[in-house]
């Protein structure tokens, strides 16, 4: 059996930086200050390596962190590392109090992450609980072999210091400047679960069925995380651009600073999210606390994350992204501008009824306490 007595240092171990901005790292950063605001000593331990792919340097340093970690010691283990490496995990699980940290489980990614499946549930069931960021995923890691009495779920928090700034008013003007072309927005990093090449062959479909309507699309992202994906979706855009007038409508910006993309969020009139599976979504509550109509493949628990009134949701086909289907929904919001007002309205509504990161640091710290006796 674990150690019974109570460590007063938390440790929180990720893959990387922990101030890389996607939405899993934003989560870990902000639980981290959150939980030393409300007096919590936490170490956070930056693991090297190639997760959630790791070598054997990668796994033997996360080794290594836990072997440094005092008996008894609470340990949150992000699953970008627990569900690709639990061999040290299960090494320590009668020593450390051992919590998993799951955005979303690494094998419901795509065919390239099938492998994962049973990797991630023997972590599972190694760590002393879980915590998950939405009730979808809870279901999910229920069904990959979790305890469901081990399982507790802690959503995001909303209000200032997000990443961009507090709720504010619905931020779609479309129907005051009718003349000007409609801001479409979709902020994610570059990887093929996002779907940034579905959402420009949709376009592509929304500019053909309306070309009447004005329109500008920004994708926003780190260009870096999948090279690869990155190098064709630009050569995507670019014969776009060469063979029709779309092209020059979409821009793909890159990672961008803080003040760059709170600008981005303030000019947006719809937010757009072509993703294929999300874990909880938090760009498209981003999206909600500035107020804007939402536009979104319905993966994973995009449902559950973003209610029915605030945007329209198109479901996801087994196996691909239904491209007309995001274009017919685009092509309603973006050519409506009252529909696009009246969605705003909900969206900013629905967004002020969020939890704050202060209580949701509580519910952290609170399904700590349950988990880990601690």
């Amino acid at each position: 059996m674990t150690t019974a007595r109570p460590v007063d240092e938390l440790v929180f171990v990720v893959a990387g930086a922990i101030d890389q901005k996607t939405g899993g790292y934003l989560y870990d950063a902000r639980m981290v200050r959150e939980l030393r605001d409300r007096g919590r000593r936490i170490r956070v331990v930056e693991l090297e390596g190639a997760w959630p792919a790791p070598d054997s340097r990668a796994i033997e340093g996360l080794r290594t962190a836990l072997r440094a970690c005092p008996d008894g010691a609470l340990v949150v283990v992000d699953g970008l590392v627990g569900g690709a490496a639990p061999g040290p995990i299960e090494a320590e699980r009668d020593r450390l109090r051992v919590v998993a940290l799951v955005h979303h489980p690494l094998c419901d990614e795509g065919p390239e992450r099938d492998g994962l499946a049973a990797t991630e549930a023997r972590t599972l069931t190694a760590a002393a609980g879980v915590i998950v960021t939405s009730a979808f995923t809870a279901g999910r890691v229920v069904e990959l072999g979790a305890d469901p009495a081990s399982v507790r779920v802690v959503e995001p928090g909303t209000g200032p210091g997000w990443g961009t700034e507090a709720i504010g008013d619905p931020g779609c003007d479309g129907a005051d400047a009718p003349d000007r072309p409609v801001e479409l927005l979709s902020v994610g990093s570059v990887v093929p679960r996002k779907g940034q090449a579905d959402l420009v062959r949709a376009l592509e479909h929304l500019a053909a069925a309306a070309p009447e309507l004005e329109w500008r699309c920004r994708i926003v992202g780190s260009l870096e995380r999948d090279p690869a994906y990155a190098a064709a979706l630009a050569e995507a855009v670019a014969r776009t651009a060469a063979r029709s007038h779309v092209g020059s409508r979409i821009e793909l910006t890159g990672e961008v600073g803080d003040d760059e993309l709170r600008e981005l969020w303030r000019a947006a009139d719809v937010f757009v999210s072509a993703s294929r599976y999300e874990g909880y979504g938090m760009a498209l509550t981003e999206a909600m606390i500035h107020g804007l109509p939402v536009v979104a493949v319905a993966g994973g628990a995009v449902r559950s994350t973003v209610p029915a009134d605030v945007g329209v949701l198109v479901a996801r086909g087994a196996a691909t992204t239904p491209v007309a289907e995001l274009a017919d929904a685009l092509a309603r919001v973006a050519g409506d501008p009252r529909f696009r007002v009246e969605l705003a309205a909900r969206s900013a509504a629905h967004a002020r009824t969020l939890p704050d990161w202060s209580a949701q640091a509580a519910a952290f710290e609170a399904a700590l306490r349950e988990l880990a006796d601690v």
